[in-house]
């Protein structure tokens, strides 16, 4: 017989269910949404260094302190192949473009004691920005539009190498600028296996500085060196 008391049991008990069983559906429905999302590793990847560097030309002969610095953009795009045998994974760099590179000097006055100090002025200026791979074995293949050129010349501790460069010849200033809108200089493809370092690309800076008649330089052979931009591998 049923009675009273055990209807009631039963009807707590049948109620205690439905609402545990909501509960459970909702902490599911929330670690639904708060679950993080994992994004997918890529295998054609979009990829971009900055650089940014400097150099002090201090001339004695012409008593004035040159600050050079360059900063600007490679882009390119990494591709990595699995090769889960042999040959061991790889990645290939392409489309690799030196993009907005910009160079600048700024001058100021050499004392006698090798300090700089206030602004000064020189009577002209060639200002160069030269690029190749950074090491001296390391030869990347150059494609250039103008007004940039490739040469053969003298690289800081490398003897002469084949280069990207491109110079420009100023007036009476103390603060100059060389600007290079979208990607002058393009580097051909590089494959690596995984495990080896990314590329790295070079750049030098080069002037030639006028007082009056008198001049002094400051290049490959002569006090410049060459500062390095790396690339990054895709994780």
């Amino acid at each position: 017989m049923v009675t009273w008391r055990n209807f009631r049991r039963a009807s707590i008990i049948v109620i205690a269910s439905l609402v545990i069983s909501g509960i459970s559906d909702l902490a599911a429905a929330a670690n639904l949404v708060s679950a993080p999302h994992v994004a997918r590793r890529c295998t054609t990847c979009a990829m971009e260094i900055k650089y940014h560097n400097s150099w002090l030309f201090k001339s004695h002969s012409l008593r004035r302190c040159i600050r050079i610095r360059t900063h600007g953009t490679i882009t390119y795009t990494a591709v990595k192949h699995p090769n889960p045998r042999d040959p061991p994974p790889t990645i290939t760099f392409e489309k690799i473009r030196l993009t907005d590179p910009v160079i600048t000097a700024s001058v100021t006055r050499l004392s006698s004691t090798g300090r700089c100090g206030s602004a000064a002025t020189l009577s002209k200026l060639e200002l160069g920005q030269h690029w190749t791979g950074f090491s001296c074995s390391f030869n990347p293949s150059l494609s250039v539009s103008f007004p940039w050129g490739v040469s053969i010349g003298g690289w800081p501790n490398c003897g002469d190498r084949r280069q990207a460069e491109f110079t420009t010849t100023y007036g009476r200033g103390s603060f100059f600028k060389q600007s290079n809108s979208g990607s002058p200089t393009r580097f051909g493809d590089v494959t690596i296996e995984f495990q080896q370092v990314a590329p790295s690309y070079g750049v030098f800076a080069s002037v030639v500085a006028f007082v009056g008649t008198r001049s002094d330089s400051f290049g490959a052979s002569n006090g410049s060196s060459a500062r390095k931009a790396g690339l990054r591998k895709p994780s």
